[in-house]
This record gives structure tokens, sequence and C-alpha cells, in this order.
């Protein structure tokens, strides 16, 4: 792995903060492990360890794709919280987990987004609405859309600060579209500190229209999953990947390609979830918000090797993990 820059230490008082707002997401995948008896299984048949693979073949549904990938990130938050043990079984790269001690627990509703292929939990649970971002768009969702986004602006900031202290990659750049930049407030903090930068703010179009405007920066409204502008030599991704799976990462990710300038980059902001998790605040804060994406269809965070992947598939030349900060959070180039 390339070396990198990492700037604070695990128990920084922004992960602290911050997963206490996930709460609310171990207890839930704790009942549906439960109720999925999933415990239970792990100590009949297991051995002392099992994949996440097998554990899905003891389950009585009909197996599907994702079902496997799902389990994992269950599992993975469990372990962060040393309620399972976890290892990497380096024959074929897969996670094997064990019991710890644990209490009793009960079910809950989460168990719908693990056990029905193409569940949407926030349809399950709200009806009408076919994703939260879809409520999010309509009058029920009015008061929830402005604490949402006065939320994401905050959480925006303190991330943005820390990337710039960390950062060095922004040095040189002739042109930078921010790729679902929303208002362009993260475009602002990067043009104050590189004036030069010629940067796009490019979203969607209901959203760009109602953008401020800055300095130096142009709106422009679109669509990543049909086209990109094109000519700039970098375009960034933050907290772009994980919300879409990795099909649809792919198909923005070449529209990247496509649209960059040639020996262009693509700086990708996201978390980064450990191989093996431990029980470390860094390790907790990714594993909850991981399992918070069941929320959105197809969302989740990643493995470095996963964005490896990624990168490799879109046709990129070099992936390179160029630093981290609170520890799991990671800015990473894709090369053309």
């Amino acid at each position: 792995m390339d070396s990198h820059q990492s700037v604070d230490d695990d128990d920084h008082p922004f992960l602290i903060a911050y997963n206490m707002a996930m709460s609310m997401m171990l207890p839930a995948v704790l009942k549906a492990a439960i109720e999925l008896k999933l415990f239970d299984i792990i100590e009949r048949e297991g051995k002392g360890m099992m994949s996440p693979s097998q554990i899905a073949s003891h389950i009585p549904i009909s197996p599907y794709p994702n079902l496997t990938l799902k389990l994992d990130r269950m599992l993975r938050l469990l372990a962060s919280h040393s309620l399972l043990t976890c290892s990497l079984q380096t024959d074929d790269d897969e996670r094997s987990y064990g019991l710890s001690p644990a209490g009793k627990y009960f079910v809950s509703n989460f168990k719908e987004a693990i056990l029905d292929e193409g569940s949407d939990l926030f349809k399950k649970i709200h009806g009408k609405y076919s994703s939260l971002y879809h409520y999010l768009e309509t009058s029920d969702g009015a008061e929830l859309r402005k604490d949402f986004h006065i939320s994401m602006t905050d959480l925006s900031i303190m991330q943005m600060e820390k990337v710039l202290e960390a950062y060095q990659g922004f040095e040189g750049i002739s042109t930078l579209i921010d790729v679902g930049g929303s208002n362009g407030m993260c475009l602002n903090m990067i043009l104050s500190k590189y004036p030069s930068i010629k940067a796009i703010n490019f979203d969607l179009p209901q959203v760009v229209q109602h953008a401020p405007s800055y300095p130096g920066i142009e709106h422009v409204g679109g669509n990543m999953l049909e086209s990109i502008p094109k000519g700039a030599d970098a375009i960034m991704l933050k907290h772009v990947c994980h919300n879409w799976e990795d099909a649809k990462c792919l198909e923005f990710l070449k529209n990247c390609y496509e649209a960059l300038e040639e020996k262009g980059k693509v700086i990708v902001i996201d978390l980064i979830t450990p191989e093996v998790p431990d029980s470390s605040t860094g390790s907790n804060h990714v594993s909850s918000l991981d399992n918070f994406m069941f929320f959105t269809p197809g969302g989740r965070e990643r493995t470095l090797r996963e964005f490896q992947f990624l990168c490799k598939s879109a046709a990129f030349s070099n992936f390179h993990l160029a630093c981290t900060f609170y520890s799991v959070y990671g800015v990473m180039e894709f090369h053309k």
C-alpha cells in the first residue's frame, strides 16, 4: 500500500460525537441478528469460526447475490463492539466470525433489509415514499430536509477542514469539478486556499438552482449517471460512492474517466472500512454508518481493496491513498 499522511487519532472528539449520533444502529443490528439466529448458527455450525457465506447457507430463505455482503456488514458492526471475533482468511480474502460473550436481545424490523433482496428499509417503514431522499423532497419531509441539510453542511465543513490540512493534491489543479457538490460550499473552502483553480459545482438541476453565488465557481446542472462536463484535470467525489452499489459507481466513474483530461485524476473522499473490525472508535464509527446505509438501496461503505477494485474496473491506471483523517476517512486518487 502507498504511504500516506494521517491526521488525528482514533479517539478524536469528532468520531466520538458522531458515534453517539449513530448509536441507534447497534441495537437495531443486534435485534436483527437475534431474530435471524446468527449467534445460534455460529455456535451450532461454526466449530469456532464461520464465513458470511457459510452463515447465509443456514438462513431459511432463497439465497440472492447480496445476502452474503449484507450479513458481512452486520457482522462487522457486531465485531467492532466485541460481540463477535473476526479474522481474515488469507486463502480467499473472506472474513470469518466467531462468538464472544453476548447478552440477550430481541427482534426488530431491521431484519427486512437483510432478508429481502430488493428491500428498501425506508419504504417498508414509511410506505408511500420510495426512499429517504424521495421523502426529503416532499412537503412531509420539509422539516427533516432542513435539519438534514444543516447537519450535512456542518459535517462537510468539519471534514473539509481536515482534508485541506492533510491533502496536498489540490496544488497545481487547473479545473476542478465537484460531482454531487450540492450548494458549492466545499469548493468555496478549497478556493479559499487555492484561488487559482477554476471550479465547477455539478449536481442535479433542482439542487444547483438554489445554490448561492461564489466567486470563481460555476454551477452546472446535470446527471452524473448520464454525463459529466468535460475538460477538467480533476474531479472530486466526496461521499458519493457510499450512496451507490458497485454497478452504479462504475457508471459515474466511467463518465468521470471520459470527462477528464489526459493524466487527470478523480479525488474520492469517503469512509474506508477496516478489513478486520476491532473495538476502536473508528471501527465502531464506520460499521455503524455502513449499517445505516441499509436505508439507501445499494448504499454501503467500502474497504480499501473494494475502492481499488472500483478504480481498476473503471479503467483508471493507478490508485493512490493520499491521506487519512479521523482514522477512517480517506482521500484517494484514481489516476487516468
